[in-house]
């Protein structure tokens, strides 16, 4: 009997705060220019040696969707550097190409950390995956 008054009165109560959430307006994926990608990332070579180890964007166009930089890489024991264009995708992904037979595709974490996949094509495949973290 006690635990059906105590239902009575607290289920009105928890029904009443139960109304329709608000609907919240469509925000843009973390990436464009909320997030400034300019400056240097650092990062480190698998277990293999693959991997990017410098990342510095140098320009980023005024929407937040292109840049421009460098990218340093580490590939079947040789490093290379290379000048990349890179471009935002709508889900907020950084997607470059690097030279003719390399790209790769970045994720941001958060304002200080990159997600990153390298790939390399060709009779000498490279496939890397790390982070970056940006530097102060």
């Amino acid at each position: 009997m006690r635990a059906a008054l105590v239902m009575a009165v607290l289920c009105p109560a928890l029904l009443a705060g139960c109304a329709a959430a608000p609907t919240l307006a469509a925000t843009p994926p973390v990436g464009h220019a909320e997030l400034q990608l300019v400056g240097d990332w650092t990062g480190a070579v698998d277990e293999r040696g693959d991997g990017v180890t410098d990342m510095t964007v140098t320009a980023a166009a005024g929407d937040g969707n292109d840049f421009d930089g460098e990218l340093t890489f580490h590939a079947d024991g040789a490093e290379s550097t290379e000048d990349v264009h890179a471009e935002m995708t709508p889900h907020g992904h950084l997607v470059a190409e690097i030279g003719e037979d390399a790209s790769i595709e970045v994720h941001i974490v958060d304002p200080k950390t990159l997600a990153y996949c390298f790939i390399r094509y060709g009779t000498d495949f490279v496939y890397s995956c790390g982070r970056l973290v940006r530097q102060p």
